[in-house]
């Protein structure tokens, strides 16, 4: 760990250490050549060849612009440490973010913050190869002067730590996994559930082993129902049970957002609803807890009542009701009847006439 004033490279001073870990040491520095404010994070590797893997990765991340995205200064080796270097926002990180105030912010500004951060990731995972966030921490994630989330690109480099983290995606405690999209997923949805809460979310493996993860709203009861589903659905236990993209989630997301300007009573569409909480048909894991599929915040209205049916009151007659009108298929049935009564009788009168004629010519 570098000492405040040290120079390194030559021309960044060291002003302070933000944040030490067994494998990466962040840096609030001054650019003496331009006297502009940066933050470095060390990366120590094992050996050359990691090196040379981590400075590919960089020199990728390099060419990257994605929104909220902190540009990349400078990169560079000394010794067995990999530096990077990049804007300073000169705001607070993550966890202090959360709890800067005696109630957690605003549910509109923090589906803002994560719908901006939901379009970087998306931004990431297009780039072929994928670059993935992984194993986040605190110091990932950054407030700006000008409001908003940047996420600094040093998660983006390292390999998934040993720590307990509460962001990190239960596959991820696989020795031998590697990140994926719905890892990042994960990710922020523990960054969401503790921008809504104040508090980070249980880490994975205690859910895992029975622990109950607390809903949003039992925390922070002013929590809507839908921001509560679109945050239980991304901290599935289960990848194949989450949003499986930054797209999916990003557009679920802007579901909740538009859902949150209607008034009581407004119908969402199905597609708007599936979007936002439909999980699949697996089993859900020890310790899960789902939201409900289709809150009771976006159901229709209930339809009108029937009429009230009059009882007849018990003093005084009760009025005597009119005979049913016979139906169309009676008086048809009735009208067939008799017709065929006038033919027997018409073709009776012609058999006694035909006879009593006969008996006449037979005289």
């Amino acid at each position: 760990m570098l000492a405040p004033e040290t120079t390194l490279h030559d021309h960044y001073r060291i002003l302070a250490v933000v944040a030490e870990y067994d494998d990466e040491v962040i840096y609030r520095a001054l650019d003496t050549r331009h006297a502009l404010r940066v933050m470095i994070a060390q990366l120590p590797q094992p050996d050359a060849y990691a090196l040379t893997d981590v400075q590919a990765l960089v020199a990728q991340i390099a060419r990257v612009e994605a929104p909220m995205l902190l540009r990349l200064h400078d990169h560079f080796v000394q010794g067995f440490s990999y530096f990077v270097v990049t804007d300073d926002p000169v705001g607070q990180p993550l966890d202090q973010v959360s709890r800067q105030q005696d109630e957690p912010l605003a549910e509109d500004i923090v589906l803002a913050y994560i719908e901006q951060l939901l379009h970087a990731l998306d931004h990431l995972h297009e780039h072929n190869p994928p670059l993935l966030v992984g194993d986040l921490r605190p110091t990932d994630l950054w407030s700006a002067l000008d409001d908003g989330l940047f996420l600094a690109p040093f998660a983006l480099v390292r390999h998934v730590g040993s720590e307990r983290s509460p962001y990190r995606a239960p596959e991820l405690n696989d020795l031998h996994a590697e990140p994926t999209t719905t890892s990042d997923v994960y990710a922020i949805g523990a960054v969401l559930y503790q921008l809504l809460t104040g508090s980070a979310p249980l880490p994975a493996p205690e859910r895992q082993a029975g622990t109950m993860l607390d809903a949003p709203r039992a925390i922070h009861p002013r929590v809507s129902v839908l921001a509560e589903q679109l945050v239980l659905r991304s901290l599935e236990l289960k990848p194949v049970n989450r949003y499986q993209c930054a797209r999916e989630m990003r557009s679920a997301l802007q579901t909740v957002r538009l859902m949150a300007g209607r008034t009581p009573g407004a119908v969402a569409s199905v597609e708007s609803v599936q979007a936002l909480g439909a999980v699949t048909a697996s089993d859900p894991s020890p310790g899960q807890m789902l939201a409900p599929a289709v809150p009771p915040e976006i159901a229709g209205p209930l339809p009108p009542a029937p009429p009230p049916v009059p009882f007849p009151s018990s003093s005084g007659p009760t009025p005597s009701t009119p005979p049913p009108s016979l139906s169309g298929a009676g008086r048809s049935h009735k009208l067939l009847l008799a017709l065929t009564t006038s033919l027997v009788i018409i073709a009776l009168f012609i058999c006694v006439m035909g006879l009593w004629l006969g008996f006449l010519v037979l005289r």
